[in-house]
């Protein structure tokens, strides 16, 4: 096969177009060995491995984006949502207690209540309020 030119990033990296990592990923599946083809282009094996993986579950696009399943700014995106959930949880469970901590000083505040109906208007106070 010819010789691949490959373009050099500024911290000596070599940077492989996808055409040129589909080239090899398809040499390898057709059966040529994976220690020649590492001599021949200079390359470790995980990364023919790593190319074949990610050529097999999502296609050329997943030579296009170095591996990752999702592109990074949808990654970055799903970040800010999850907090921004976060805090809504959090925003809620504070709601919750307070308003725990309200029907029960409300239960307290009828003394004339027998005993055991206190314990019940508990119990239907706790069970309403339940935010979960």
């Amino acid at each position: 096969m010819e010789e691949m030119n490959v373009a050099l990033m500024k911290n000596g990296r070599r940077k492989w177009t996808v055409e040129q990592k589909l080239n090899i990923v398809k040499e390898f599946d057709s059966g040529v060995n994976i220690n020649e083809l590492c001599r021949k282009y200079n390359l470790h094996a995980n990364m023919i491995y790593k190319w074949k993986k990610s050529f097999d579950s999502t296609g050329k696009e997943g030579l296009k984006n170095n591996g990752e399943v999702v592109p990074h700014n949808q990654y970055v995106e799903t970040l800010r949502k999850i907090a921004e959930l976060e805090r809504a949880l959090g925003r809620k469970t504070l709601e919750c207690d307070i308003l725990k901590k309200r029907t029960r000083s409300r239960v307290q505040d009828y003394p004339r209540i027998y005993k055991k109906d206190t314990v019940r208007i508990q119990l239907f106070f706790e069970n309403s309020v339940k935010c979960f």
